[in-house]
């Protein structure tokens, strides 16, 4: 099912917001002022993708609702007694239009999920939300994150950093650990997620991407390296992502040219039961198999077969046409396994040296993406300036991690852009998102990036009734 509309009611106890998804665009594109909750839209609805119920128990709202164009609903309650906690060890946001509020999450939250079809109420859950303070509370973090030590009231030690944090702040940090081990425990709690609840949350299908995060821990040698005060650059993931994907497209279209050979003589045999191609249409495919190889060579996905093909005769055995018929048949079905990727990794190389000045992009099976310099020396991935490290993120992400008819959501993808590449920004995207059959829901300050696409933008304003 796709997402045909997003909308948030009562946000901070101001706002209502209706977003209506313009899939026939491939983008919808939100805009308004600061503080009318572009960002916390966006993160409400990451976290109801990944159940994080403490991000939605945090954040102040009514309610969010999720339609599809299946007629299904999905609408999730939520009510406090408590007023916001202010965090006074929290260090002040920094461009942060939306800054994430604060609540001691279980006490006096509640968090209600609710099915409609056809504007029906089908059925609806209430989990129960853990009272993360007091006695219980110190037990349960103790029980959900072993890396962390009590300390005193209100107080936690992270081995991880060597930090020192208190209740609010492991919330902050660690919801969506507390919030996944929580719900797997068999006593209480989330373990007891409806069916109906999960097929509705799986068919969400949507990618959170935050353009101003750069550098992140991932995995345990994420962590030690976080830990140890160094810092993880996500550019440099990306290409250790991207070199793993290739290798393992080479080794499939091995393993298949492997089968092809096995089982060569027994196909040829057959082959010349059949009409071979004739030499005009075999000369022609050479050809085009060996501007294919010039692809794939130029994209660092397979090297030049040496010696190049040379011209053919104008006479050949029938036994001959058989056996180049076949093989032309072969490297067809092999360069088939690589099609799609060839064009993701040509594309990604296109928009990305269209936009680097001074410097070139490359990739190839081992490193994934190389940066150098007109002088042909080594730039380091993190030696690229924000904006570029920012464009190659997005792009491959779009390129080679989103499925079809997912909503990809943007939070201020102009950060660190220059204006150029502002206004260039929504026409590549729209055109890899139709491409690829997924939507792009943007959220922006920029009109540089709406440019002249106002049929696409939806203006947050006005407050709730």
């Amino acid at each position: 099912m796709k997402i045909t509309e997003i909308a948030v009611f009562g946000l901070f106890e101001l706002f209502d917001h209706v977003i209506p998804l313009h899939w026939e665009t491939g983008a919808t594109i939100i805009v308004g002022p600061n503080g009318f909750g572009k960002t916390t839209m966006l993160r409400l609805v990451a976290a109801l993708s990944r159940f994080d119920l403490f991000f939605l128990a945090m954040t102040p709202f009514a309610r969010l609702r999720i339609t599809y164009d299946a007629g299904e609903v999905l609408e999730v309650r939520r009510s406090a007694e408590t007023a916001p906690y202010a965090d006074p060890n929290r260090p002040a946001a920094v461009e942060d239009d939306d800054p994430e509020p604060e609540i001691e999450a279980g006490k006096g939250v509640r968090v209600q999920f609710v099915h409609y079809r056809q504007d029906r109420e089908v059925r609806k859950w209430d989990p129960v939300l853990p009272d993360l303070s007091g006695v219980a509370g110190v037990s349960l973090i103790s029980r959900l994150l072993p890396e962390l030590q009590e300390r005193g009231h209100n107080s936690w030690y992270d081995r991880r950093t060597d930090e020192t944090l208190s209740v609010q702040q492991v919330i902050r940090r660690y919801r969506t650990e507390l919030a996944a081990r929580y719900g797997g425990g068999s006593a209480s709690g989330f373990s007891r997620i409806p069916r109906w609840l999960l097929t509705l949350v799986q068919d969400l299908n949507v990618r959170y991407l935050e353009t101003r995060h750069l550098e992140h821990p991932t995995g345990l040698a994420g962590w030690l390296a976080f830990a140890a005060g160094e810092s993880v650059p996500a550019v440099a993931l990306a290409a250790e992502d991207l070199g793993k994907r290739l290798r393992l497209i080479r080794s499939e279209r091995d393993r298949w040219a492997e089968e092809l050979d096995r089982s060569y003589p027994a196909r040829y045999l057959q082959r010349l039961q059949q009409p071979p191609y004739p030499l005009d249409e075999i000369s022609r495919r050479l050809q085009d198999l060996e501007a294919n190889w010039e692809r794939l060579d130029r994209a660092g996905m397979l090297p030049l077969p040496t010696p190049p093909a040379e011209a053919l005769p104008l006479q050949l055995p029938a036994a001959a046409q058989a056996a180049l018929s076949l093989y032309l048949d072969d490297e067809a079905s092999k360069q088939r396994i690589m099609a799609e990727v060839l064009e993701n990794v040509e594309l990604l190389l296109q928009l990305m040296n269209r936009r680097l000045l001074f410097k070139t992009l490359q990739i190839d099976c081992e490193q994934g993406f190389s940066v150098y310099s007109q002088a042909g020396k080594p730039i380091p991935l993190a030696g690229l300036s924000s904006g570029e490290q920012h464009q190659l993120l997005l792009f491959y992400e779009l390129l080679f991690r989103i499925p079809q008819d997912a909503v990809v959501m943007i939070d201020e993808p102009e950060l660190s852009l220059h204006i150029a590449w502002q206004r260039e920004f929504l026409a590549d995207v729209r055109s890899i998102a139709v491409d690829k059959g997924f939507h792009v829901l943007i959220a922006t300050h920029s009109y540089s990036i709406v440019d002249d696409n106002w049929e696409m933008t939806v203006e947050l304003a006005g407050e709730a009734d």
